[in-house]
């Protein structure tokens, strides 16, 4: 074996190992993460992730939503409570907003076009 050959196994074995670790390693502590397409489409991404100070929401937008006034919202099913509100202009390549709130329970991610009048929304998360 030469010493490229050689190279190339130990990676491959680091990274081996390491993907071994990933896979055993507790998902009690593991932020939990929900995403679905939108747009129309379907050129663009919404996820809901849990942080530690409350829901992240994101919304990767694609071409189909460029220039479009966007509200973003959070959704729970603890008392049926929204959150949010915010509206943003997709302007850039990542648009997202941390509603800082208790652990609520279910919640999903919700983005209202404005500009077209459609609505999009991740499944839900628990916290």
């Amino acid at each position: 074996m030469n010493s490229t050959a050689r190279r190339a196994a130990l990676a491959l074995g680091t990274l081996g190992a390491l993907a071994a670790a990933l896979v055993s390693a507790p998902t009690a502590h593991a932020a939990e993460t929900m995403c679905a397409t939108a747009g129309y489409q379907d050129e663009s991404t919404i996820c809901v992730h849990d942080k530690p100070n409350g829901y992240q929401g994101v919304l990767y937008p694609g071409g189909d939503m460029y220039g479009h006034q966007v509200e973003f919202s959070l959704i729970c099913w603890k008392d049926d409570r929204h959150y949010g509100g915010t509206s943003y202009k997709v302007n850039t390549r990542v648009l997202n907003w941390t509603f800082n709130v208790p652990r609520q329970g279910y919640c999903s991610f919700q983005v209202k076009d404005l500009t077209r009048g459609k609505t999009w929304r991740t499944p839900s998360i628990h916290r």
